[in-house]
């Protein structure tokens, strides 16, 4: 439950952590049933409590992406290699080899047809412009959105998805695709 004065007001609870932005824009996480304060990450104009639906994360080990569970081809990742959002060393390196062809990395998720999905990802250019994501299999069936990570500006995007670029400040975005599994 939510500590006084708020007790009085409203109740609140959460069964997991979850993460916010500061009023320093510096990423935070929340303990269960604590309510989030959050901030623009770039302006620290505050934002007010942030609450949101119950949601599921299908992909495992989704701040790993070494681990064996992420499908690599032409290319690998290079574990802890910069500052994150929340200003540790944590974030991982996408080390795209000379090969010809694409460079990606992928984790393949259970989903049910009809079912509308969400992916998302904290990204930051090194030494590429481009993000491309993708909900369901590289199939022509698939839903995906270019982001461009040097300017900030959402690129193309498939009919029937919806996709969207934040700033969240030191370079960093937060990349949203979606849709209906199809």
């Amino acid at each position: 439950g939510v500590e006084a004065p708020f007790a009085d007001v409203f109740t609140f609870t959460r069964a997991s952590t979850a993460t916010y932005f500061d009023a320093s824009g510096v990423m935070q996480t929340a303990a269960v049933n604590t309510p989030r304060f959050d901030y623009d990450p770039v302006t620290h104009a505050p934002k007010g409590i942030l609450i949101e639906e119950s949601r599921t994360n299908l992909a495992l080990y989704s701040e790993d992406f070494s681990d064996s569970s992420w499908q690599k081809a032409g290319a690998s990742v290079s574990v802890n290699a910069s500052l994150s959002p929340n200003q540790t060393v944590s974030s991982d390196l996408l080390l795209p080899n000379t090969s010809a062809g694409l460079h990606y990395f992928v984790q393949h998720t259970s989903r049910v047809n009809g079912m509308y999905y969400t992916a998302t990802v904290y990204a930051k250019s090194a030494g590429y412009n481009w993000l491309y994501m993708w909900l369901g299999s590289m199939s022509p069936s698939s839903l995906g959105a270019y982001f461009n990570l040097q300017t900030g500006n959402l690129g193309a995007f498939s009919t029937g998805a919806t996709a969207s670029i934040s700033n969240i400040g030191g370079g960093w975005y937060r990349c949203t695709i979606s849709g209906l599994s199809a």
